[in-house]
């Protein structure tokens, strides 16, 4: 550890010696024992807090791997209401990134196919921020794009040629975990409420990539004992999905399934594997059995998701009609003003200056939910200019991936293809369906995902645990 810490400053002041370190971390401790003897016991806490925030800019590689471990944290900072400590990690390692490339007498933001779209995106962002009513809130939404956006083109400059595997595997380990404490939480109240766990509502989309992981592993792996322990996996987080009672994201992960299949069985039946699309039958095959025995009503515990999805198949579900209302008042609002729209984040305001929104019986439910779908919500308050934006920087991403696929002919490079790219797919499906997409945590989760696939792409090679490494080319033909 003292190696690693022992390394040059980002701004190029020269190396620190490990007795300096030392000298340092006994200045913390010293400083928080008196802090607490002082103020109280919350002082303690300063050694960690100040390991925590060197790490990401001294080793913004590790940074990396500490904020997917923060993201599991939805816990408010003292007095600062819906910031994480993922937050706040989050600039430290796009700092400690673009500092370390100086110092190594490199530009500071890393070169890759997305930076153009992604400047485009911003730009269009702030453009329709001329037409907002609430210019300060929709200033703060657009500073929290930008920091995401900067945290995507960051990753690739910061994590290794293994580093992409492993951030899944992580992603996957620590949502698997997750679910455990909530399928137990579920049981144990027999059902009869919605258990998200620490994360609260955004761990719906961690579910969903974790879940399309496993059915990928299902399909690709060509031994019976890790199939099956795949297999238990993927059944434990498709569990857990089925205890947030959420219904969008239950149906972003069959819609992700469907897609799934369905180019594997392309490209099984291009590269002549016939094993995979048996494999993505029966993946399918499991997924229905599964969705049967829910909606059947046979397991009791399962009653009240089960009773939410046929509430919505009615039309008996209070949620939907206030969706519906929601996506109603978006699109109105988007046909005001079509090119630029209302401002960015700007929905979730229109309680102050829609005329019409104090007349519906649902306003006072609905108030500060914006659209509840991303799309709407960027159609309303960016218009087609901003959606024509994003939809160019999600074309570049399935670019990314599936060119590389189309040069992919074994089953070990498509799996690793597949395992980068398609967490992306499943979260850009997402986007069309509900929110959060580029917010808070979900938000963090979703440009971790990306920059992985865009440094999976731009470096060539993906070591996948427990495989020899297998080759992800670029679209352009380079290794």
């Amino acid at each position: 550890m003292a190696s690693e810490l022992a390394v040059r400053l980002p701004l190029g002041v020269g190396a620190i010696s490990r007795t300096r370190w030392l000298l340092l971390v006994g200045a913390v401790q010293l400083a928080s024992a008196l802090g607490a003897v002082l103020y109280g016991w919350a002082w303690i806490t300063l050694p960690v807090l100040a390991m925590a925030a060197a790490v990401p800019l001294l080793a913004p590689r590790a940074g990396v791997y500490l904020l997917v471990i923060a993201m599991y944290l939805r816990y408010s900072l003292p007095g600062l209401v819906g910031v994480y400590p993922a937050d706040i990690l989050c600039f430290l390692v796009i700092t400690g990134s673009m500092a370390h490339r100086i110092a190594r007498g490199e530009s500071p933001i890393v070169q890759s196919r997305v930076n153009a779209r992604l400047f485009l995106v911003a730009a269009v962002l702030a453009l329709s921020l001329l037409a907002a009513y609430d210019l300060e809130f929709g200033l703060k939404n657009w500073l929290r794009h930008v920091q995401l956006f900067l945290l995507l083109v960051a990753i690739p400059g910061c994590i290794k040629l293994d580093d992409p595997m492993r951030i899944m595997r992580l992603i996957l380990v620590l949502t698997s975990a997750n679910s455990v404490r909530n399928i137990i939480e579920f049981i144990w109240i027999g059902g009869g409420a919605r258990v998200f766990g620490p994360p609260g509502p955004f761990f719906e989309m961690f579910l969903a990539v974790v879940i399309v992981q496993c059915a990928i592993e299902v399909i690709f792996c060509r031994r019976s004992l890790p199939t099956l322990g795949w297999l238990l996996l993927f059944l434990l987080n498709l569990t857990a999905l089925i205890c947030t009672q959420s219904r969008t994201p239950m149906i972003q992960v069959v819609l992700a399934i469907s897609l799934l299949v369905a180019i594997c069985w392309y490209w099984s039946r291009r590269n002549h594997q016939s094993g995979i699309k048996g494999r993505a039958v029966a993946t399918t095959a499991i997924l229905a059995v599964v969705g049967i025995i829910l909606l059947s009503g046979a397991l009791t515990v399962f009653t009240a998701p089960a009773s939410r999805i046929y509430q919505a198949v009615e039309g008996r579900s209070g949620t939907v009609a206030m969706r519906f209302y929601l996506w109603k008042t978006g699109l109105e609002m988007f046909l005001q003003s079509p090119v630029l729209g209302i401002g960015l984040g700007q929905v979730a305001r229109w309680d102050l200056f829609l005329a019409s929104w104090h007349l519906d019986p649902l306003a006072v439910s609905t108030r500060t939910m914006g659209a509840h779908n991303d799309f709407i919500n960027y159609l309303a308050g960016t218009g087609m200019a901003g959606i024509a934006a994003l939809f160019l920087l999600f074309a570049r991403f399935w670019e990314l991936g599936y060119s590389a696929l189309r040069r992919a002919v074994t089953p070990e490079v498509a799996r690793g293809i597949f395992l980068t790219w398609f967490p992306v797919c499943t979260i850009i499906i997402g986007f069309f369906l509900g929110p959060h997409t580029f917010y808070s945590l979900s938000g963090i989760l979703a440009v971790i995902c990306m920059g992985v696939l865009v440094s999976a792409a731009a470096r060539g090679p993906v070591v996948l645990p427990g495989s020899p490494a297998t080759i992800i080319p670029n679209s352009r033909g380079r290794s």
